[in-house]
């Protein structure tokens, strides 16, 4: 399932506002839907491709291409940069086009950048090292909590509604001989059965079933539904006693 362009603008924002160690770099806009992908928890089965992104900052209007002169005031700004290609024997072959996005914390000042494309270069180069999960770099970025991490505390209104999502996911109809067993019903299961039964979690019969991420086992897949569900139904419906006291609070 892929979410909106508002969700992952509203993502943007929260994450701009929120992480403090993403604010101030020239990062590419690949660079950008793996921190968004980390902080949200996206995967396989809820997240975005890269020209939903593209779309997404689009809603931010036409001046994050422009400087802060220009009427810019956001603190989100988009540039374009043109990188010559060159083949094996060292011949350029084209050009790729590469668009960097950066989140200010001074939304009245113009912010720095480069000044040539060697400029440009180094952060191409510093973006590379963000996805590259044993670099320095990645790992100051990563260290922002992802969403699992932050369920227990304060979550903004993005959280809530891609909480929402999940659960949706989470408690769709199973298809198959599985239809009328829950998640919850299948970790109980799976902590209960016979050697021979528990083989079935590891055979790819269950993993095309339970579709769990590439490196958890089916059964860590099922534990982390069913802890997230519990989690989300808790949020909901602290946010729904919320909103009923306030509603009885403006009838008075």
């Amino acid at each position: 399932m892929s979410v909106t362009t508002k969700i992952v603008k509203s993502a943007i924002k929260a994450i701009r506002d929120e992480a403090t160690t993403t604010r101030n770099k020239w990062l590419t806009l690949e660079a950008w839907k793996t921190i968004v992908y980390h902080y949200y928890d996206f995967d396989n089965e809820l997240g975005f491709y890269i020209n939903l992104l593209t779309r997404a900052l689009k809603l931010f209007g036409s001046s994050v291409d422009s400087n802060v002169c220009l009427g810019n005031l956001m603190g989100v700004h988009l540039r374009t940069q043109y990188f010559i290609k060159y083949d094996t024997n060292g011949k350029k072959s084209g050009t790729d086009r590469v668009r960097f996005l950066l989140l200010t914390d001074a939304k009245s000042t113009e912010p720095k950048e480069p000044t040539d494309i060697s400029g440009w270069n180094r952060e191409l180069e510093k973006c590379k090292a963000v996805v590259n999960k044993t670099s320095p770099l990645f790992v100051g970025i990563r260290a922002l909590p992802s969403f699992n991490d932050r369920a227990g505390g304060a979550l903004n209104a993005t959280d809530l509604v891609i909480s929402v999502l999940r659960n949706e996911m989470i408690v769709a109809p199973i298809q198959g001989a599985a239809a009328t067993t829950t998640i919850a019903a299948a970790v109980a299961a799976a902590a209960t059965t016979t050697p021979i039964v528990a083989g079935y979690w590891a055979s790819p019969q269950a993993r095309h079933l339970f579709r769990p991420r590439p490196e958890e086992s089916v059964e860590a897949c099922l534990q982390r539904r069913v802890n997230l569900l519990m989690c989300m139904t808790m949020i909901i419906s602290h946010a729904l006693a919320c909103k009923i006291m306030k509603q009885g609070k403006h009838a008075r």
